[in-house]
């Protein structure tokens, strides 16, 4: 059942959730820098013009510094928020008198776009940072494969997946298996999966403000890509081109990886074979894949996460001995 419109007599509210760290003190001294986190609410029912007025806006908590909480470290802070959220929606909220009706109404809301920077919003809803291999809140393509630029070839992101992983990661043992989890799949649990209509995917917002409004996309395709409209691109622009990493251990301990991923498939236990491989680095699966071919679904290049990579590299080895067994 639709959530607007609302039946009558009742009222239905939409909120957004912003989290962002500011300085209280303003400017900086001798490069020292204190941050404290705000949480708000913006009730998105008011037209666009009146929504953002400070007098609108509902300043849920401020998180006290000098630092910014880390990782899962704001989590305690949302809970109290969304144990709030969860009441609205189930149970809903009589306001004995409103503008309108002097008699009261009866209320019940949802939180739907979560609206942070890049930095931010992978936070609050329990994905890694826009450095990591899941670089992306919408598809499971890999930082390896940024040159796939056919968005035809970009796997989509699942809800259910998601939530898959974030309860395992919530359910974990330890803070070493959570670890692995979140090392296999960028997705760590988060208090907003515990809204039952919340989507991770579809709600997370993405950050126009600093691409467009602070002009970083204007810095990157003028500074970094050199794109310049006075020129007919003829000219040899010098690049800065990454020097592979010298350090003769790192090589080593990446061939190390590699011998001992080959050594788990050809064994014969495979019902340990998926384990043992999540604890490879994720390069030295897409290697395997990349080397033997190997492409799950119906993917045409190797795409995915570690634990999508491993899980290819299971489904290969099982079919690889049944044809042999027959």
């Amino acid at each position: 059942m639709p959530f607007l419109p609302a039946p009558p007599g009742e009222g239905r509210l939409i909120f957004s959730l912003s989290v962002d760290s500011f300085n209280p003190f303003h400017n900086k001294t001798a490069k020292q820098s204190v941050s404290s986190t705000g949480i708000w609410l913006v009730l998105l029912n008011f037209p666009q013009h009146l929504r953002y007025l400070k007098e609108n806006m509902c300043a849920v908590g401020v998180i006290p510094g000098p630092d910014k909480p880390s990782k899962e470290d704001i989590y305690p802070y949302l809970e109290l928020l969304v144990a709030e959220l969860l009441e609205l929606w189930q149970k809903g909220v009589f306001f004995s008198k409103t503008y309108c009706e002097a008699l009261g109404r009866f209320f019940r809301g949802m939180l739907i776009p979560v609206v942070c920077d890049m930095l931010a919003v992978r936070q609050i809803i329990g994905f890694s940072s826009s450095t990591s291999h899941n670089f992306c809140t919408f598809c499971d393509l890999d930082h390896d494969d940024l040159e796939v630029c056919d968005k035809r070839e970009w796997p989509a992101k699942d809800a259910e997946v998601v939530h898959k992983f974030a309860r395992l990661w919530r359910d974990a043992p330890d803070r070493k298996v959570q670890d692995a989890i979140f090392d296999a799949s960028g997705i760590r649990w988060s208090p907003l999966h515990d809204l039952p209509y919340w989507d991770p995917i579809r709600y997370a917002v993405v950050d126009s403000m600093h691409a467009l409004d602070l002009n970083l996309l204007q810095n990157h395709c003028r500074d970094l890509f050199q794109i310049d409209l006075d020129h007919d691109g003829s000219e040899d622009v010098s690049r800065q081109i990454a020097q592979p990493d010298p350090r003769e251990l790192a090589t080593r301990a990446l061939k190390n990886s590699m011998r001992r991923a080959v050594g788990l498939i050809t064994q014969n236990n495979v019902n340990t074979l998926l384990e043992a491989l999540l604890k490879e680095p994720r390069r030295v699966l897409y290697a395997i894949c990349c080397t033997n071919n190997i492409i799950g679904g119906n993917r045409t290049i190797v795409v995915g996460t570690k634990w999508v990579l491993a899980n290819d590299i299971v489904a290969w080895v099982c079919f690889i001995r049944s044809f042999m067994h027959d």
